[in-house]
């Protein structure tokens, strides 16, 4: 069976990329990574984009700037005012929080 893969683009050429190495996408500063267990890809697409591409029920949106593999997910805490803070693997450069109105669906998610 081959691996589902997407293709991106990476500093102007189109690349392809294994949907199940991507551990999670991350918006910083106006930019978008995939993060993998080796590393990282600068891609052009949008967050958005990128979760349209991936298209997997293996894959969820905890906020406006991550989607996340459950592969990925470390481990949860609880946080202030009903929302989660995941830690991830690889580490995230701050905190991630699953937003309020999402939690409800992402512990669903996880039971899935």
């Amino acid at each position: 069976m081959q691996e589902e893969t997407l293709m991106i683009t990476i500093n102007g050429e189109i690349k392809s990329r294994v949907i199940s190495e991507i551990l999670y996408v991350v918006e910083r500063n106006d930019r978008v990574f995939l993060i993998m267990s080796e590393g990282s890809d600068m891609v052009e697409q949008s967050i958005n984009e990128m979760e349209e591409l991936i298209n997997s029920k293996k894959y969820f949106r905890i906020n406006s700037r991550y989607l996340v593999h459950f592969s990925a997910i470390e481990a949860m805490y609880p946080h202030s005012f009903e929302k989660i803070r995941v830690k991830l693997n690889p580490p995230a450069k701050e905190d991630v929080i699953v937003a309020k109105e999402k939690v409800a669906a992402f512990k669903l998610w996880l039971l899935e």
